[in-house]
């Protein structure tokens, strides 16, 4: 595996690029390719966030006598994040673990066991931008052993909930003011359907039924006068005669 990753920086050396932000390693090329086939450290991934240290020790010893376990943290939590660091005390124990123990299920995940360049303080900790893994910041499936959804969409999804809790709330706040009976001198007063039924009260009903009513009062008015002019004549003529 050490010679198959030296050939791949031989043969595309912009690998380098993405082999030092992986290790965070500062150096040249060969430094590196130094580092990766004389370490005695490995790199253990797809871990769940339940794992624990002593379930990594009592694994690894199988390999060869284990040095030292550093599990990957959150950078901010402080809880582990799914990786871990094993250090063993030759390198001959290190190759054992990569050859035998990648592809292996611990604590019910297929795990991934590669060569690493070295662990320095600091490395412990996840790069993405939520403090854990960068791969769990994107990831769109859910997956129960890593926290879920990735934390990224988990963001979009609390966006979007929040967003639609306002909506509801502004409707609701509305449909409150539309229809509040009692004063709220702070909310424009009564409600505008109860200040709108008052306006309707004060104008004689709506406009076009208080103008039909006030029609319907003046007509009858008329045919009542009418009716006593006609009576009075009438009884002028009748005098006459």
């Amino acid at each position: 595996l050490g010679g198959t990753l030296i050939d791949l920086f031989l043969e595309f050396p912009g690998i380098l690029l993405i082999s030092c932000f992986i290790f965070n390693f500062k150096g040249t090329r060969k430094e590196l390719e130094h580092a990766l086939r004389t370490s005695t450290t490995v790199y253990v991934g797809n871990l769940s966030f339940y794992t624990t240290e002593d379930q990594i020790f009592e694994l690894f010893t199988r390999a060869g006598d284990v040095r030292r376990v550093i599990m990957g943290l959150d950078r901010y939590r402080k809880t582990p994040c799914g990786f871990c660091f094993v250090v063993y005390y030759t390198r001959d124990e290190a190759e054992n673990a990569v050859r035998f123990l990648n592809r292996t299920t611990l604590d019910g995940r297929v795990i991934r066991v590669d060569f690493d360049a070295g662990f320095k303080e600091g490395r412990q900790y996840g790069r993405g931008k939520h403090g854990g893994q960068v791969r769990d910041e994107y990831r769109e499936t859910f997956d129960a052993d890593r926290g879920g959804y990735g934390r990224d969409k988990q963001d979009r999804d609390e966006y979007l909930k929040n967003l639609d809790s306002g909506y509801d709330g502004l409707y609701s706040a509305r449909n409150d003011d539309e229809y509040r009976e009692s004063y709220d001198a702070d909310r424009g007063g009564y409600g505008r359907d109860r200040q709108d039924r008052d306006e309707y009260s004060d104008n004689g009903g709506t406009s076009y039924g208080g103008q039909y009513a006030n029609r319907m009062k003046r007509s009858s008015r008329r045919s009542y006068d009418a009716d006593d002019d006609s009576s009075e004549d009438e009884k002028k003529k009748r005098e006459k005669f």
